[in-house]
């Protein structure tokens, strides 16, 4: 790929509202799997009724869809990110959410990914620098078998599933 390739497929975001709203229309434009990876979900980009409803919008499209949540502070995600939690629950069957294993650290970065062409990644939490990768399938399907690393051996979260179901 050359530097006129890059252009065309990613673009630098700087501004929390630009990467909320391409969060929403990532979530809105997925058609089987969507990934998320953070050290603590941002209730700014995760906890909106938007992105809760895309997410509702996508796990209905399909029986086969999922997203995936992998997340390092599960405290923050219960307390800070009500609607999506709830969400999680009610969707139970299409939404998972684990918190990475012991290897793994502590996590320092934030992505989501959409089915094997797109993605959004914070390279490093402690600086508001974005990247938006699309129609980019080989570093998309890089970062998706980083994720699914991480995923195998990643613990589910308590507390997340409906009780008696």
């Amino acid at each position: 790929m050359d530097a006129n390739d890059e252009k065309l497929t990613t673009r630098r975001l700087g501004d929390r509202d630009d990467v909320r709203d391409t969060l929403c229309a990532l979530a809105g434009h997925a058609r089987r799997q969507i990934d998320i990876c953070a050290a603590a979900l941002d209730p700014y980009f995760f906890n909106t009724a938007r992105f809760v409803d895309a997410l509702g919008h996508f796990c209905a499209a399909h029986q086969r869809n999922r997203v995936r949540i992998l997340t390092g502070n599960s405290e923050r995600l219960l307390r800070d990110n009500v609607r999506l939690a709830e969400t999680c629950r009610q969707l139970s069957d299409f939404i998972q959410i684990h918190a990475p294993g012991e290897e793994h650290g502590e996590l320092n970065e934030m992505f989501m990914i959409t089915d094997t062409s797109a993605f959004l990644r914070q390279p490093d939490i402690t600086r508001h620098e974005f990247v938006l990768c699309v129609d980019d399938r080989p570093r998309t399907v890089q970062l998706r078998k980083r994720f699914d690393h991480i995923w195998e051996r990643s613990e589910q979260i308590v507390g997340l599933h409906p009780v008696g179901l």
